[in-house]
């Protein structure tokens, strides 16, 4: 459902920077100039909103995920939001200095305690798999090893991506990004209806039964028949040609 589609940065001669306060991934206050870039929907079936921006202190780029004020009023709308901060915060206790850590994004920094809470992002690496029409066969192996890696990574972790789809998986033909952190969840927990065909399972799109691993094994063979064939997979099970295709 989320996508990584990320606007354009911020230009000469724009609005002055603005004082921006949030605290770090270690717990660090820290207060900077901040410029922006245009504001968009991260997805447009949901409220948050993406934009660029630059931190000043240290010339630093960026991406914002942040409620206006309307959406931060929703309680659920917050919470996910929320849960998205947890799961990135998570993410880097757990990889920070592995070498494991630049398979997700890397949070910046956060501010969930304000009337239009946003979550910041270091910019993400790779281009969406989404306007790739097929991966070259040179690619197919190391795709599919960083993405198993990273299943098997959040595995460990006790969590499911439920967002695993070609607008949340990132690729710049050496390296895989793995975005969608506001669908991740714990493995057990009551599933609620996530997702889109064919990429989503049909228990997952419909909430039905507990979150567990196999959504997730279910979305990346999606995707990866999408990026081997070039055509989108039934929704409700395996391709008929399926034994045709190896990675």
């Amino acid at each position: 459902m989320t996508s990584t589609t990320h606007p354009t940065g911020p230009g000469q001669g724009g609005p002055p920077p603005v004082k921006l306060a949030f605290t770090t991934p270690e717990g660090r206050r820290r207060s900077t100039p901040a410029r922006f870039g245009p504001e968009a929907r991260r997805d447009r079936l949901e409220p948050p909103l993406i934009r660029n921006c630059i931190l000043d202190d240290k010339a630093e780029r960026c991406v914002q995920v942040r409620l206006a004020a309307p959406g931060a009023a929703d309680p659920a709308t917050r919470t996910l939001l929320e849960n998205e901060t947890g799961t990135a915060l998570h993410l880097h206790r757990a990889f920070a200095g592995t070498g494991c850590e630049s398979l997700f994004p890397q949070v910046v920094g956060y501010e969930l305690d304000t009337a239009e809470p946003f979550l910041l992002y270091a910019p993400p690496r790779g281009k969406r798999v989404a306007l790739t029409q097929v991966i070259p066969t040179s690619e197919q192996q190391d795709f599919t090893r960083a993405l198993l890696r990273a299943l098997f990574l959040l595995d460990e972790q006790g969590l499911v991506p439920r967002g695993i789809s070609p607008e949340t998986v990132l690729w710049n033909d050496r390296e895989l990004q793995l975005w969608g952190l506001d669908a991740v969840d714990r493995a057990g927990r009551q599933r609620t209806p996530w997702g889109v065909p064919p990429y989503a399972s049909p228990e997952q799109r419909l909430g039905e039964g507990a979150v567990d691993s196999r959504d997730a094994v279910w979305s990346a063979a999606q995707l990866l028949y999408r990026l081997v064939t070039g055509r989108a997979g039934p929704a409700e099970g395996p391709p008929a040609d399926l034994g045709e295709h190896r990675v």
